[in-house]
């Protein structure tokens, strides 16, 4: 690392001071212009800009994930990000440069925000996940209690309707059968579900 010029960065203004070794001043005539300084400091900048920037739209993107595979698939984007920095600059002045402005207040505040906010999305993925999930799972046991319901018709159902004085042709029987058998499923599942759920509301108080 030469001590030739040191950059300072902050998100309002960036500062170059020039080393007290530096014995002439950059000009025009000189290989090194003051040109080439100015270019220097507008591309690491920029640089750190696009920092600050990815982190923002990483949080913008975090919003609109609406699975857990999303949100994960951000957290590998987010770290190849970083991983490019750090293969891009190991060593020098520069890696300096980028670790000053990585650990700045801005990109510090920036990330701890975005943990905090990716913790609480993945909560609520998680809990609408599983909601999803058990809305599934209640879907398809309907669909095998009404297809049970037909088997459940001709065993039970239409005896019973028999005893009980409904005594009608046989595709009468049947379909009474069959009514009375899907009314009975549906009946139990809401009633299950209703236990379930305050079963849940008592230990949520507990």
């Amino acid at each position: 690392m030469f001590d030739d010029y040191n950059n300072f960065y902050s998100e309002a203004v960036s500062l170059m001071l020039p080393s007290s070794k530096i014995t002439i001043t950059p000009s025009d005539e000189t290989p090194y212009t003051f040109q080439n300084l100015k270019f220097d400091i507008l591309v690491l900048n920029e640089a750190a800009h696009i920092m600050t920037i990815h982190e923002m739209y990483a949080s913008i993107k975090l919003s609109k994930c609406k699975s857990s595979l999303e949100i994960s698939d951000l957290e590998l984007e987010r770290l190849k990000f970083e991983e490019s920095q750090l293969s891009a600059f190991r060593y020098g002045e520069i890696f300096n440069f980028f670790e000053e402005v990585r650990l700045g207040d801005q990109l510090k505040f920036t990330g701890t925000l975005f943990k905090k906010k990716l913790e609480i999305k993945r909560k609520a993925v998680e809990l609408s996940e599983k909601k999803a999930s058990e809305n599934n799972t209640q879907r398809t046991t309907i669909a095998f209690g009404l297809i049970a319901s037909a088997t459940l018709s001709p065993e039970l159902f239409q005896p019973l309707a028999k005893q009980l004085g409904f005594n009608y042709s046989d595709d009468i029987n049947k379909l009474l059968g069959i009514s009375l058998s899907i009314a009975a499923v549906i009946a139990l599942l809401v009633t299950t579900k209703a236990i379930v759920k305050l079963w849940r509301i008592l230990s949520s108080q507990n």
